[in-house]
């Protein structure tokens, strides 16, 4: 359209003035500003593009909408399928995770038991030496004792059981 009317002679229509920024108080005069600034750019309307023109434009136009929404609509479902994956995907980690848990637990387990095991044995093994050394001590207590009394049972037959200032006064 610009360069039909530029070669034709139209002159284009003014852009529209940006708007005056507004004063902080009630009466006061407007600040006049001597550049735009960002905030006057975002106060702007949006700008539109012109409308097509014709039966073509309009064909495109609807086109263009027709495969917006095909897009849309693959993109939603390239989302759904992929949160789907995601969540497969995270629960069937977590079921592998749990059955390498269960099967570490499993070996640690076994493996306590057979500490276990093994230490009940040397508990048994330690406890009967500790027996046979209190036998042992006990049989030769007893020898002793009997040979202790045979010892003074000797004696007293013999009859030197008797101390030196009773054998000395009869």
């Amino acid at each position: 359209m610009g360069l039909i009317s530029s070669i034709f002679g139209q002159k284009k229509a003014a852009p529209p003035a940006l708007p005056a920024p507004k004063a902080d108080t009630p009466g006061a005069p407007d600040p006049v500003a001597a550049q735009p600034t960002l905030d006057d750019a975002a106060k702007l309307p949006p700008i539109t593009p012109p409308p097509k023109l014709g039966w073509i434009g309009g064909i495109k136009q609807r086109l263009k909408g027709e495969v917006d929404e095909y897009v849309n609509e693959k993109a939603e479902e390239a989302r759904a399928m992929a949160e789907q994956f995601r969540a497969d995907t995270l629960s069937q980690v977590k079921t592998q995770a749990f059955e390498l848990l269960d099967i570490t637990e499993q070996r640690i387990d076994k493996k306590l038991n057979e500490i276990e095991k093994r230490l009940d044995e040397r508990l048994q093994q330690e406890l009967k030496m500790r027996l046979r050394a209190m036998i042992w001590t006990l049989a030769f207590v007893l020898l002793m004792a009997i040979v202790s009394m045979v010892y003074v049972w000797a004696k007293h037959e013999a009859g030197l059981d008797k101390t030196p200032a009773e054998s000395t006064r009869k």
